[in-house]
């Protein structure tokens, strides 16, 4: 029966120091927020006169795959500047995500407001997306994209509350 009662004790000791750990390890998670910022998919540039074109069926094909790659990643917010081919691409994985497009102003370099634990996709140009990953980075890294076929890159930075930051290039062609 000792043998019995002790064993219990041990279990039990054992139990709540697991669970101490566990609530030590809950306790140390950082909370982040991880940035997704893609240049617009394919533009049509059948008409040179235009200013502000729509996506070609190229590109329409690239704006789906994106909501596709994003479907588990727990988007909470996208952002788009207010061109039709940069809404375009951010419309399938905001309609996915059951949110709304915002609009930012690509020349600011910056957008405000968003809090800290989102997971958020920035739709933007050749030359701004680059300028803004090295603002949310803190590097001077990234450089503008090539205007006529660079269309698969992705910029991801995760910025954590601890003010630690990690990014990364991934390519989606």
């Amino acid at each position: 029966m000792k043998r019995i009662l002790l064993l219990f004790t041990i279990g039990l000791i054992g139990l709540q120091s697991c669970n101490n750990a566990q609530g030590a390890e809950k306790k140390t998670e950082v909370a982040s927020t991880t940035y997704y910022l893609v240049r617009h998919a394919e533009k049509d540039l059948n008409d040179p006169n235009t200013a502000n074109p729509q996506l070609t069926p190229e590109g329409v094909v690239r704006a789906m795959n994106y909501a596709e790659y994003f479907k588990d990643k727990g988007i909470d917010a996208v952002y788009s500047t207010d061109y039709i081919r940069t809404q375009e691409t951010a419309r399938p994985t905001a309609e996915m995500a059951g949110v709304p497009v915002l609009s930012y102003d690509p020349n600011s370099g910056k957008i405000d407001g968003i809090p800290m634990g989102q997971n958020v996709l920035i739709v933007g140009h050749s030359n701004t997306i680059p300028q803004l990953a090295n603002s949310l980075a803190e590097v001077n890294t990234y450089t503008e994209l090539d205007e006529a076929t660079e269309y698969g890159t992705m910029f991801i930075i995760t910025r954590n509350e601890d003010g630690t930051i990690q990014h990364r290039v991934e390519k989606n062609d």
